[in-house]
């Protein structure tokens, strides 16, 4: 039996379970983690033998669907088949289990594919404490994975599980940050192109250097800047994605009848999977000046052992590896710093321990 922390998975039973469970299986496999299913009965006025054969006949129907998966090995716990609300169980069986993700539907028909106010996903999303997995059709196996950026340390969260996607499935992870035309008031036009032309290129520096203070190593990645209503971008640019990933303070403001915020915008109406992620970590402002000061000081160090002096870029990179000394691309630079200063053994050391951390990641 796996001991890495379960995937949960919520089964309703209906158009939706095929992409739900395809999902999941694939999950399973690349993240070697086992399933622990879950479907609910609802509620309906019944007898107890009544109750206790229509458990019977769902849970026949959920180990059919089921089926495929145990055929191709994946490792699946005991389904859980319970009367109650569908989110209420969902959680408090992810909770029980110490489970690493939720596996839900996206709530919605699948030739429409958004969301329906109020559905059982968009109640997971807005109360769930981990990540959840909002499947809707196609995996982002060697395809592309769309991580918005607005440069805030919720933002990083999303990104450093966008990174990790992007190595499990092979993906092109696309790196998008949106400039609001709004926010330059009434200016004329040719004004508010020099203006828009000029946010532009900062907004290009400024989420490559975001990118810099992770360790992206490996994966292809494109940077994109674009202008206009961001949520309106982030849909447009999930057309041609197979995941979008989102990370969030909160989600408590997704709630029925609103449709004001970006991010629930870009949950509700986007057409590919998604996966969402909540930050409620108090420490996340400090670290992200701490990962920003590390950004810079590679930056520097990069410039120096370009220019061949690597004695000078030597303790920028020592500063920066002892703030980030799981980041396997600034391991790399210091071997590069050790090498160009004859104390090669030491950059050996340090070339074992980037690839131990690359491992680690696979």
């Amino acid at each position: 039996m796996s001991h890495t922390r379960p995937i949960v998975v919520a089964l309703p039973l209906d158009h939706e379970t095929d992409d739900i469970l395809n999902s999941a299986g694939e999950l399973s496999r690349r993240l070697g983690a086992p399933i622990i299913p879950v479907h609910a009965l609802g509620w309906r006025p019944e007898t107890e033998s009544g109750r206790v054969s229509r458990t019977a006949s769902e849970l026949d129907e959920v180990e059919t669907h089921l089926a495929p998966l145990r055929d191709i090995g994946v490792e699946l716990y005991e389904p859980v088949v319970e009367r109650d609300a569908p989110d209420e169980l969902v959680m408090s069986v992810a909770n029980e289990a110490n489970a690493q993700l939720i596996i839900t539907g996206g709530g919605g028909p699948v030739t429409v594919r958004r969301w329906v106010i109020g559905s059982m996903a968009e109640k997971i999303v807005r109360h769930a404490v981990i990540p959840v997995w909002v499947a809707r059709g196609v995996l982002p196996v060697r395809g592309k994975i769309l991580c918005p950026i607005d440069l805030s340390p919720q933002s990083r969260v999303g990104l450093t599980a966008a990174i990790r996607m992007a190595r499990l499935f092979e993906a092109r992870l696309v790196a998008l940050s949106v400039i609001s035309e709004t926010d330059h008031g009434y200016i004329g036009e040719d004004e508010l192109m020099i203006r828009l032309d000029r946010d532009e290129a900062r907004a290009q520096v400024q989420v490559e250097e975001f990118l810099d203070a992770s360790d992206t190593s490996g994966i292809d990645i494109d940077v994109r800047v674009t202008i206009g209503a961001p949520a309106d971008r982030i849909v447009e640019a999930s057309e041609e994605a197979g995941l979008i990933v989102i990370g969030s303070r909160g989600f408590d403001m997704l709630k029925p009848g609103a449709i004001g915020t970006v991010t629930e915008r870009a949950l509700r109406f986007s057409r590919c999977s998604a996966l969402t992620i909540r930050d409620s970590d108090e420490g996340r402002d400090r670290r992200e000046r701490s990962l920003q000061r590390v950004a810079e000081l590679t930056r520097k160090a990069a410039a120096m052992l370009e220019a061949g002096d690597p004695a000078k870029a030597l303790p920028l990179l020592q500063m920066a590896a002892s703030r980030a000394p799981a980041n396997a691309a600034v391991q790399e630079s210091l071997a590069r710093a050790l090498d160009g200063v004859g104390r090669t053994e030491e950059a050996d050391g340090r070339r074992k321990l980037a690839q131990m951390i690359r491992d680690s990641f696979r």
